[in-house]
C-alpha cells in the first residue's frame, strides 16, 4: 500500500540527558499498576510478623497503630530504596544500550510510524500506538503500556516545528483508533 504522506526525522543519538527525562516519565507510568508494586512488600510483612509477636495483649488497642505506622513507613523506604537503586543502575548502564551508541532513524507515513536503530526495524502501526506523551524535552511514541519510540524534540529547529509534529502525529494516531 502507498502512502500519500511520509516524514523522515533528522538522525539522532539519545544523550544521557534524554534517557533520564525518559526514565523519570517512565517511573509513574509502570508504577501505576498494583502490581508493580509487590516486589516492595517482603521487607515490611516480616517486620509486621516479628511486631505482631511482640506486641503486649493487655495493650493491644495502644500498640497495633504503632505497628501499622512501622509497616507502612517500611513499605515505602523499600520502594524508594529499590526504585533508586535500579534508576541509578539503569543509568550507570545507558553507555552499553544500543539507544547510546546507534544513530537512530524515525519516519512518519499514513499507516505507520518506522523506527530503525542498530540495523534493526520496528514498524507499529498507528493503532496499535497506545499513547503519545510529551514532555519537556521528548516526545514519547508508546508502542506498548511500558515501551516506547523516543523522538528529542532537539530535531526541529523551531517550537513551531515541534507543534506541528506532534499535531502530525496525534491525528495520525487518532484517525487510526477504533470507535
Amino acid at each position: 500500500m502507498t502512502t500519500a504522506y511520509t516524514l523522515n526525522l533528522p538522525v539522532f543519538r539519545l544523550t544521557l540527558k534524554d534517557y533520564i527525562e525518559y526514565s523519570l516519565a517512565f517511573l509513574p507510568r509502570h508504577y501505576r499498576r498494583p502490581a508493580s508494586w509487590l516486589m516492595f512488600t517482603p521487607v515490611p510483612a516480616i517486620l509486621a510478623v516479628m511486631g505482631a509477636f511482640k506486641l503486649d495483649p493487655d495493650q493491644l488497642l495502644s500498640q497495633l497503630p504503632l505497628l501499622a505506622l512501622l509497616v507502612l513507613a517500611a513499605f515505602f523506604a523499600m520502594a524508594l530504596l529499590i526504585i533508586t537503586i535500579c534508576l541509578i543502575c539503569s543509568l550507570l548502564n545507558f553507555r552499553n544500550m544500543p539507544n547510546a551508541k546507534y544513530d537512530a532513524h524515525i519516519q512518519i507515513n499514513d499507516d505507520h510510524l518506522s523506527a530503525c536503530l542498530n540495523h534493526q526495524e520496528g514498524r507499529f502501526k498507528w493503532i496499535s500506538i497506545n499513547e503519545i506523551v510529551t514532555t519537556r524535552h521528548l516526545i514519547l511514541v508508546y508502542v506498548s503500556p511500558v515501551s516506547a519510540v523516543i523522538i528529542p524534540k532537539r530535531l526541529f529547529a523551531t517550537s513551531a516545528e515541534q507543534n506541528s509534529f506532534i499535531q502530525q502525529i496525534q491525528q495520525l494516531w487518532h484517525q487510526n483508533r477504533p470507535d
